[in-house]
């Protein structure tokens, strides 16, 4: 499974990963359900235009390897309903399947 990711990444979703992934606030992002990356902190941090940042999300998210981020507690109801906002790619997390893959090949020995 990881080897067809893996196929399917280009340079910049390897950056974007490999830059959360070494983050000081890494273990924050993936612990805490309320917490989620700035797209574009990370956009600007590595010099992406906004079409390149946007091309790699989209592919990221196709991937499973991230998803828009949903706040566990709603913000709004409409009745007894609860809205959900869905941050898309400037408001984003990692997603389980993500951070194996993380850590499989950034993984020290």
């Amino acid at each position: 499974m990881f080897i067809e990711i893996l196929k399917n990444l280009s340079k910049n979703e390897i950056r974007i990963l490999s830059a959360i992934h070494t983050s000081l606030d890494r273990n924050n992002l993936r612990y805490n359900k309320n917490s989620y990356v700035d797209g574009n902190v990370v956009r600007e941090h590595l010099c992406l235009s906004k079409e390149e940042y946007e091309l790699a999300m989209l592919n990221l998210f196709r991937l499973y390897c991230c998803e828009g981020f949903h706040q566990e507690t709603s913000a709004m109801y409409f009745g007894n309903i609860p809205i959900q906002a869905n941050g898309g790619i400037e408001k984003f997390r990692i997603t389980a399947l993500g951070y194996k893959l993380l850590d499989m090949i950034l993984e020290k020995d």
